[in-house]
């Protein structure tokens, strides 16, 4: 027990001194990155590239990718093969051309917004269009973490705001 509590006394030291670390980020599209950057060509557990992730995961139909960018509390009690096959019939529908990077807001510790542009097609027709994408840092428990704390990754708050086809269900 007394182990157990020196490992957690040591862990909220470690999740306290990121906290105090941390600022927001100073970037800028355009001289950091290209807005016609790829996933690969940003840093490896940022939140801008968990953001293009995502577009990836949506234009490829990959739903399972899809879902497991999320934040888990869009699983409560379905299955990632159940959410997979709503957002395959909600995309149905929607497919995704082109994604520019146009900003990125660190606005706290363990959030960040990742504005894009999205050019792409609903029904076959052309749409062209802003979309925020908050992403919070935290653990496969819900648990929110400071930025670069062990065990955490970025993923997607809210669903982009993109032309989807309704669910009947619309608890998605």
């Amino acid at each position: 027990m007394l182990r157990r509590h020196a490992e957690r006394q040591k862990e909220n030291e470690a999740l306290r001194k990121l906290l105090s670390a941390w600022r927001p980020r100073s970037i800028e599209v355009g001289r950091d990155w290209h807005a016609t950057a790829q996933p690969g060509d940003l840093a490896e557990g940022s939140p801008e590239r968990a953001a293009l992730e995502f577009f990836v995961f949506v234009r490829k139909g990959n739903y399972g990718g899809v879902v497991r960018a999320l934040d888990p509390t869009f699983l409560d009690e379905d299955t990632v093969n159940r959410l997979a096959g709503a957002f395959r019939t909600r995309f149905a529908n929607t497919s995704i051309d082109d994604v520019r990077l146009l900003r990125i807001s660190d606005t706290a510790p363990a959030i960040s917004v990742v504005t894009v542009r999205v050019d792409g097609r609903y029904h076959g027709e052309q749409f062209d269009q802003e979309v925020d994408v908050r992403l919070v840092y935290g653990d496969s428990d819900r648990e929110v973490l400071p930025r670069g704390a062990e065990g955490g990754a970025w993923r997607l708050f809210f669903l982009p705001s993109l032309p989807t086809d309704p669910l009947d269900d619309e608890d998605v």
